[in-house]
Order: structure tokens, then C-alpha cells, then sequence
């Protein structure tokens, strides 16, 4: 058994040899191994939003809580993301600060409300070809 060798690849980690997607780092025996594809983590409105910003330019630095907000976003889901919008606006509110970036509140839950809607599009794309 051999577990999948994992690079980071766009914020999330990808299997070398199964080309497996994870939003975390993990320990996973590797798709090749098992001989049955893994498919690809959904992520969530967190990995959404990195997606988004990363259009933009903005992408997680060393010495950040980025990655770990979006794992939380992706953690509690879509619906907890859209009852928090003024918890994760005011989360890159604080990042944009320490950034010294401008940052408007409109435009940002905007951003937000666009990352739980290509969350829950891509959900249901999975479900679909479950």
C-alpha cells in the first residue's frame, strides 16, 4: 500500500501519481494503489473564495490564517457561509489591513455571496455525476 505523494497545487494538495485533489493535506492511499479513481474534494465556499481572489491577485501568504479560515468555511458549508457573511467580510477586512490593501465592504460580501453560490453549483455537479 503506498499513500498519495502530495504537492501543493493552487492552495490545495494533489496527489503526483493519482492527480487526487485534497483540500487539506492528508493521508490518503493513493488512488493508482487502490485502482479506483479518489474524485476531486468539492472544497466549499472557502476553496471558492481563494478561486476569486486569486483572480484578482490576492492569494495566502505564509503568515496569514487564509487557508485556515477557508478550511473553516468549507467545514461548517455553504448555509453557515451565508448566515455569516459579516463574520467572513470582516475576516478580509482584518486580512486586507494587515495587507495595507484598500478594501470596500460591498464589493467583498459580493465576492462572498458569489463563492457560496460556485459552492453550492459545484455541489450539486458532483451529486449529479455521483
Amino acid at each position: 500500500m503506498s499513500y498519495c505523494k502530495l504537492i501543493e497545487d493552487d492552495g490545495n494538495h494533489r496527489c503526483e501519481v493519482c492527480g487526487a485533489t485534497f483540500s487539506g493535506k492528508v493521508r490518503a492511499v493513493c488512488g493508482v494503489e487502490r485502482k479506483v479513481k479518489r474524485h476531486d474534494s468539492t472544497g466549499g465556499a472557502g476553496t471558492e473564495l481563494k478561486k476569486l481572489l486569486r483572480v484578482i491577485g490576492i492569494t495566502a501568504s505564509s503568515n496569514c490564517s487564509c487557508n485556515a479560515k477557508a478550511l473553516t468555511m468549507d467545514a461548517r458549508g455553504a448555509e453557515w457561509c451565508a448566515e455569516n457573511i459579516e463574520t467572513i467580510v470582516e475576516w478580509l477586512k482584518e486580512e486586507a489591513t494587515k495587507r495595507g490593501l484598500p478594501f470596500m465592504t460591498m464589493p467583498a460580501k459580493m465576492l462572498v455571496r458569489r463563492a457560496i453560490a460556485n459552492a453550492r453549483k459545484e455541489a450539486q455537479r458532483v451529486k449529479e455525476t455521483s
